[in-house]
Order: C-alpha cells, then structure tokens, then sequence
C-alpha cells in the first residue's frame, strides 16, 4: 500500500475549504497527520472536531489516541474518559484508557478498564494480555498466568505478538 498522507491532507484541506463544519473531515486529517508524526497539527484538527461537536465521542477519543502515542498518559486517559461519559460503550476507549492507566502503574484501575473493555468484547486478545501483565504487577501471578493463557486459547499466534507476564 502506498503511503499517500500528503494528498489525504491535501484532499481533507479541499474538503474542509468546502464545509468546514464536518468532524469526519478533521478527524480524518487529525488520523493522517499523526500518523506522519505531525502530533501538534493532529491534535489542532482533534481540538477543532471538538470544538465542532462536543458531544461527538470521537474527538475526545482521538485526541486520547494522539496523547497515548506520544506518552502523554494522563491527558490521554481525561480525553478517553470525556469520550466515555459520552458513549459509555466505547469498547476502544476502555481498553486504550486501560493501557494508560497501566503506563502509570496504576494496575488496579486498569484491570477494571480491562474488564469493562473485555464485558462489551470478550476476545479483544490485546486487552486480556495487558490485564495479564496488571495482575502480574499486582503480585496476582496464578490469575496472570490464567489470564494469559485465555488470551492463548483464543488466539495462539498472541504470544509472538505480546511477551507472557514475567513471573518472578
């Protein structure tokens, strides 16, 4: 696949010089500036989505994205918790609210992400491993290991993807 988010940019600019009122136009722009590492002009577009429509989960949501990927976890877990109080079954926003939380070792907190996340999508793999490594870190190893091994049971390629909890 051809990396083209130079022309999405520049087909979003046109779009948005045509209805400059429609999120999906910036949320869309937002999503190909951040993937080429323009964090500052992605979340100006996440901020403008917002100032749009603060209603519209997504905003929030993305802009918890950006601050995730740039370790800002703090500010990344207040947009996820906005999008949240906005669509309370936001699957994505738990989990990615989850790996905040867990980023700032706050294990117990994310578990309880987790296991929301894991209540609207029981097979969501990436979030069982991350609770495995919060049960680990909280000293609960035979529920880790356990936790661990469901991920396995549902998707046997996920340990060459996410290493096992390190049992010590």
């Amino acid at each position: 696949m051809l990396d083209r988010h130079d022309e999405a940019i520049e087909a979003y600019d046109r779009a948005i010089a045509l209805d400059d009122t429609d999120t999906d136009f910036y949320l869309n722009k937002g999503a190909a500036l951040k993937h080429m590492g323009k964090y500052i002009e992605a979340l100006a577009c996440y901020d403008r989505c917002i100032e749009l429509d603060e209603n519209d989960p997504m905003g929030y949501y993305n802009r918890g994205n950006l601050a995730l990927a740039i370790n800002e976890y703090q500010e990344a877990l207040e947009s996820y918790q906005v999008a949240l109080h906005l669509d309370r079954s936001m699957q994505p926003a738990l989990h990615n609210a989850g790996i905040a939380l867990k980023n700032m070792e706050q294990y117990e907190k994310a578990v309880q992400y987790f296991d929301n996340a894991l209540k609207l999508n029981p097979h969501d793999v990436i979030a069982i491993v991350h609770k495995s490594h919060c049960l680990n870190f909280m000293g609960n190893h035979e529920e880790a290991i356990q936790c661990y091994e469901t991920a396995v049971a549902i998707d046997p390629q996920i340990d060459q993807k996410m290493p096992r909890p390190k049992i010590e």
